[in-house]
């Protein structure tokens, strides 16, 4: 098998190199597609089809281990006629195989084709081919309206393609209008983080002055501890000072009681001298 992309990825899987649908009158067409793994190891698969309204294909992606073989089902939509001939014979379907196989059980094919790079994926074109009797003919009526039926089947598939385009373009919008919505709430977001942070530094220089303010009290308390401290020794020492003038004055004569003592002898006996002049007067002559 050869690489449609022209990338570096070399031939991978062998296939068929067409579909072949039988003809049974009454019965839809079937037809089936090999694919087998031609490496040393797992190997992924996927399956389009260029009118995949017309197809179903199952299962239409994989993981195939070291030389695992599978047998893919296509079906058709509608049963052959021989308007139908003509489109089915056009149609074409497109073997993607890549080795970038993941481990686990758990693969999913789809996302990984998406992610990968073009020259990572190798593919194949795969033509569809009808099987007739040899005694298949078209009847006249069918011929007349082969073309027309034709015609009805491409309006329809274009109908179906203008469908999804609007669908693509709602969707578009849809993610454009998510992406804004994203957009501002990573705004809002930022603007969330530049306030907490003006908030956080805040805090910060509000703890800083807070401490500064503690160690000043701090050191108020201190001052003030110290301060009763010498105020208690200094009364501790006035304390000491007053008992040791009142234990020597105890042992010591008194010199302002002894003045007291005089005064009141002299002036007792003045008095008395007084009385005894003013009472006495010729006694006291003689």
């Amino acid at each position: 098998m050869s690489s449609e992309a022209g990338g570096a990825v070399t031939a991978m899987a062998e296939s068929d190199e067409e579909v072949s649908f039988a003809w049974e009158k009454g019965k839809t067409p079937e037809g089936r597609l090999t694919i087998r793994n031609e490496t040393s190891g797992r190997m992924l698969f996927k399956i389009k089809t260029t009118s995949p309204m017309r197809y179903t294909v199952k299962p239409h992606c994989g993981l195939l281990s070291e030389h695992e073989q599978i047998t893919v089902t296509i079906k058709l939509h509608f049963r052959l006629t021989a308007s139908t001939i003509k489109l089915v014979s056009g149609d074409k379907f497109l073997l993607q195989t890549s080795p970038n196989a993941p481990d686990g059980e758990q693969v999913d094919v789809k996302k990984i084709f998406a992610s990968l790079p073009r020259e990572d994926v190798v593919e194949k074109k795969i033509s569809c081919k009808i099987k007739l009797p040899k005694d298949f003919q078209i009847d006249s009526g069918e011929e007349a309206n082969m073309e027309e039926s034709a015609h009805a089947e491409d309006a329809s598939e274009k109908q179906e393609g203008a469908k999804r385009d609007a669908q693509n373009s709602r969707t578009e919008d849809q993610i454009l209008l998510q992406q804004e919505k994203a957009k501002a709430l990573r705004e809002n977001i930022e603007n969330v983080r530049v306030r907490n942070q003006s908030l956080q530094r805040e805090y910060e220089e509000e703890i800083a002055r807070n401490r500064s303010r503690l160690r000043s009290i701090e050191e108020l308390q201190k001052n003030f501890e110290e301060l009763i401290k010498n105020v208690e020794d200094r009364t501790e020492d006035i304390s000491n000072q007053t008992k040791d003038s009142q234990a020597q004055s105890e042992h010591s004569p008194n010199p302002t009681l002894h003045l007291l003592v005089f005064v009141l002898g002299l002036i007792t006996s003045l008095w008395l001298l007084t009385f005894a002049e003013t009472h006495f007067p010729l006694s006291l002559a003689r």
